[in-house]
C-alpha cells in the first residue's frame, strides 16, 4: 500500500462486510485500494471469504464483482465448502450457474498451464508403446456386479502422446462407453501442445482449450446439483504406508504380474475414504424431483456474525445439517524394480489424463505417493474412487518405440471429425428425436384427418 493511501477502513474484514451487507458500492471502492485486491481471498474469523458470504446469500452481482476482481472460485472455507457449494445451500440458480462456470474456466486456465509444462518435459523422457488394465470392483455385492473393466493403450514419441480407452465415464449412475482417443499434439503439430479428444464412435472432436460450457450444458448441469444434497468425498492417501506381504513360512510375497513382471507384494495403509453429506431438511424427495429450492432471507445480522466469538466451520442455514462418514482402506501395491520406466516418467502423462478420469486422478496421487519409497515401480496397485468402489490397475506390454514397426502419423493423427463436445451432441441428437417426433406426430395427424375426410365422402354419396 502507497504511503500516501488512507488506512482502510476495515483493514481486518471490509470486504466480508461489504458481501455481508449487499453493499456493492462499496465493495468496487474497497477493491479499488491494493490492499484489499491483495486480501481479496483472505478469510474471516468464521472461515469465509468474501466471495463464499457474497454466494451464501445468492449475491450474483457482488459474486460478479468479486469474481472479476480476481477472488479465487475454488477455495475453500473452514468447512471445506467452496463458493458454488454455498450457492447452492441458498438455492441461487443463477449464481450458482455463474460460478460453476468460473469454476470451469478456471480448470481450463489451469489445464492450459499444465500442457505447457508437459510439452517441455516429454522430449526428455523414453518413447514407447505401453498397455493398462483397469478393473473396478466394491465390497457392496450388488454393485460390483455391474463394475466395468477397461484397458489403456498409450503411444508416446517426442512431445505426442496418444491414449485409446473404452469407457467414458458415468452418466445417470451408470457406467457409459466410448471408443475414444485422447492425443495430445506435440511441439511440431497445427497446434502444439493441446488435447484433443476423438470420439471414433459419434465421429465427434473437441479440442480441449475450446471447450466453453454452453447455456443448456450449464442449466441441466445446475439443476442437477441443486436437486441432490451438497456433498464431497475425499481420499486421504498422503500418509499412506507399505508393508511386506508374508507367506505363511514368512517369505516376503511375490507375483509375477501379467505374465511379465516380477514383483513383489505389499500391503497398503492408512487410505481413507471421507464422505461428507451437507443436507437440508426442506429439500424434500418431492423438491428434488422437481429440481428447485427456495431462496432464503439472512439469518444473522452483520453484527451478530462479525461480532460473535464462536468458532464455525463456514456457514450453515438452520435447515441444513452436516454428516460424515469414514471408511477406512486396506488394499496392496506390487512393486517392480526392473521395470522399463520410472514413477516420475510415467506421471507427465497421467498429468494430461487426471482432469477428465477420477481414477487416473486417484492413480496419479498413489503413485505420487509412493515416489519415496523407492522400492521398484507398482506394476499392479488397487485404490478407492469412490466411496464403495475401488479399482485395480495393472501395467502389462511395454515396449520401446520401434520405427520400423510403427508409423508415427498415423498413430497421431486427428481425424476430422465435427467439432462438438459429447454434451453437445446429446443435445443436438435429442433435438434431432424431438423433431423427427414432431414430423411422425404431424404425418399421423394428417393420415388421421385423410381417413376421416374418406369416411365423410363415403357418407355423402350414400
Amino acid at each position: 500500500m502507497a504511503d500516501d493511501e488512507e488506512e482502510p477502513k476495515f483493514p481486518a474484514n471490509g470486504l466480508h462486510k461489504a458481501a455481508y451487507s449487499g453493499d456493492l458500492s462499496l465493495l468496487r471502492s474497497l477493491l479499488e485500494q491494493d490492499f484489499y485486491k491483495q486480501s481479496i481471498d483472505k478469510l474471516d474469523d468464521r472461515g469465509n471469504s468474501a466471495l463464499h458470504i457474497a454466494a451464501h446469500f445468492g449475491n450474483l452481482p457482488l459474486c460478479d464483482c468479486l469474481l472479476d476482481a480476481g477472488a479465487n472460485v475454488t477455495l475453500r472455507n473452514y468447512g471445506g465448502w467452496t463458493p458454488l457449494h454455498e450457492s447452492l445451500a441458498c438455492g441461487s440458480f443463477s449464481t450458482s450457474r455463474k460460478l460453476l462456470y468460473a469454476t470451469q474456466k478456471k480448470m481450463q486456465a489451469e489445464f492450459r498451464k499444465r500442457c505447457d509444462k508437459v510439452l517441455e518435459e516429454l522430449p526428455k523422457l523414453p518413447d514407447f508403446y505401453l498397455e493398462m488394465n483397469w478393473a473396478f470392483s466394491s465390497w457392496v455385492p450388488l454393485v460390483s456386479r455391474f463394475c466395468p473393466h477397461d484397458s489403456y493403450k498409450i503411444w508416446k514419441k517426442g512431445s505426442f502422446v496418444r491414449v485409446d480407452t473404452t469407457l467414458a465415464g458415468m452418466e445417470n449412475n451408470s457406467w457409459t462407453r466410448a471408443n475414444t482417443t485422447f492425443l495430445f499434439t506435440g511441439k511440431d503439430a497445427e497446434r502444439p501442445g493441446e488435447m484433443v479428444v476423438m470420439d471414433h464412435d459419434k465421429k465427434i472432436m473437441q479440442w480441449a482449450s475450446d471447450v466453453i460450457m454452453n447455456m443448456k450444458a450449464a442449466d441441466r448441469e445446475t439443476r442437477f446439483m441443486m436437486s441432490e444434497n451438497i456433498q464431497r468425498t475425499k481420499i486421504n492417501s498422503k500418509q499412506i504406508s507399505v508393508t511386506p506381504c508374508k507367506t505363511w513360512l514368512g517369505y516376503e510375497k511375490t507375483e509375477q504380474v501379467a505374465g511379465l513382471w516380477d514383483s513383489t507384494m505389499y500391503n497398503t495403509g492408512n487410505i481413507s475414504v471421507n464422505t461428507t453429506v451437507r443436507a437440508d431438511s426442506t429439500l424434500q424427495k418431492k423438491t428434488m424431483r422437481k429440481n428447485k429450492r427456495t431462496i432464503k432471507e439472512p439469518y444473522l445480522s452483520s453484527e451478530e456474525y462479525f461480532d460473535s466469538k464462536q468458532f464455525m466451520k463456514g456457514m450453515l442455514w438452520p435447515t441444513e445439517s452436516v454428516s460424515m462418514k469414514s471408511r477406512e482402506f486396506e488394499g496392496h501395491v506390487w512393486l517392480c524394480e526392473d521395470f522399463p520406466l520410472k514413477i516420475e516418467e510415467l506421471l507427465p502423462i497421467l498429468s494430461l489424463l487426471s482432469p477428465s478420469s477420477r481414477h487416473v486422478k486417484k492413480l496419479e496421487d498413489f503413485m505420487e505417493a509412493q515416489m519415496h519409497l523407492q522400492k521398484g515401480f507398482p506394476v499392479k496397485l488397487n485404490f478407492p474412487v469412490f466411496p464403495s468402489i475401488s479399482v485395480t490397475a495393472t501395467f502389462g506390454k511395454y515396449e520401446e518405440w520401434d520405427e520400423e514397426e510403427r508409423d508415427e502419423e498415423e498413430i497421431f493423427f486427428v481425424h476430422d471429425y465435427t467439432l462438438e463436445t459429447r454434451e453437445e451432441y446429446k443435445i443436438r441428437q435429442d433435438e434431432l428425436k424431438r423433431k423427427e417426433k414432431d414430423k411422425d406426430g404431424k404425418k399421423e395427424k394428417e393420415e388421421k384427418e385423410g381417413i376421416e375426410k374418406e369416411k365423410e365422402k363415403e357418407k355423402e354419396k350414400e
